[in-house]
């Protein structure tokens, strides 16, 4: 038996026989009796506070409180959100994000789609941000633009065109995508209870037997987590390497998408013992929109083959229609 659990094992003994003694006078029986264990009656005392909850802030173990009662702590349950990850199953998948319907690049999906075609891709995820809820934004809209149930319809349009050219598709739920709740809740929050208007039932993704990972859900493809990117924590901003944003957000080997550039970040670790590699990708849709009409976008996509929790990521960049490895 160590120190601690002597002492307490005395104390413990003490207070039953003595369960209403003086502290003072419970420390002049432990010196007296176990002098080499309470070498002062001072030292004594302090323990019999320590042990008994009774020594302001410490946090000692408790036995019994002053009434020399056992204590109990009745603390209410807290709300927790679940965390649980999407898993993608075994083999090459396609991974795609930032189509923006209806701004989206028709020629550079072509080429993508070509590519996967080629490579006898069967699986494909949908990275967020595939439709652009334009008339949903928080920013200032011209009212011109296309209406919300225009993008819907052609997202339905090239969901069930992919349909014909994927055994899988799963699709994340984008900032994009949760435009539509944002609204509905700082709008008409009476509406955001009712089931037809989530995202999820407008998008009508069920139907066509499309897996949904929620807005803030992530994504693993084998040791690799696969994020939209806006669940990252504020302060990533836009860094000249978006891999290394990454992995300055999460310390862990993953992948994502939302700032429509392609780049590769390593990080060795542990004296050069592991070494931990993170990606982005790039987009699908318009490089010159009206409110970033200069920027340092570029159309890209990325293959995951993933075989249990092993995997390897090819990165692409997409260069006037034509596909090349991100080098």
């Amino acid at each position: 038996m160590n120190e601690n659990k002597a002492r307490r094992q005395i104390i413990g003994d003490l207070l039953k026989q003595y369960p209403t003694s003086p502290k003072q006078t419970l420390a002049r029986l432990l010196h007296k009796q176990y002098p080499q264990e309470f070498e002062s009656v001072e030292i004594a005392r302090t323990s019999i506070r320590y042990y008994t909850a009774s020594q302001g802030k410490t946090k000692g173990r408790v036995i019994m409180d002053d009434k020399r009662k056992p204590t109990t702590l009745k603390i209410p349950k807290g709300d927790r959100r679940s965390r649980k990850a999407w898993i993608a199953s075994d083999g090459e998948w396609l991974v795609t994000g930032d189509w923006h319907i209806p701004y989206h690049h028709e020629i550079s999906i072509e080429a993508m789609l070509q590519h996967a075609h080629d490579a006898k891709i069967r699986q494909l995820y949908l990275n967020g941000d595939i439709c652009d809820f334009y008339q949903a934004s928080q920013w200032m809209r011209d009212p011109r633009q296309r209406n919300m149930q225009d993008e819907i319809d052609m997202l339905h349009e090239i969901l069930d065109m992919l349909k014909s050219r994927f055994d899988v598709i799963a699709y994340k739920i984008g900032n994009h995508e949760y435009r539509l709740t944002r609204k509905l809740f700082s709008s008409v929050p009476e509406l955001a209870v009712l089931n037809q208007f989530s995202v999820d039932k407008v998008l009508d993704l069920k139907s066509r037997n499309i897996d949904i990972i929620k807005d803030k859900q992530r994504a693993k493809f084998g040791g690799l987590s696969v994020w939209h990117g806006h669940e990252l924590q504020k302060g990533l901003t836009v860094p000249v390497n978006i891999a290394r944003g990454v992995w300055l957000r999460t310390n862990e080997r993953g992948l994502c998408s939302h700032y429509h550039r392609t780049s590769t970040h390593v990080e060795v670790a542990g004296v050069g013992e592991h070494t931990y590699t993170c990606y982005s990708i790039g987009c699908m849709c318009d490089l010159s929109p009206d409110y970033a009409p200069v920027n340092k976008w570029n159309h890209g996509f990325a293959v995951i083959d993933v075989t249990g929790k092993s995997y390897q990521v090819s990165n692409y960049v997409i260069d006037r229609g034509k596909v090349h490895a991100a080098g």
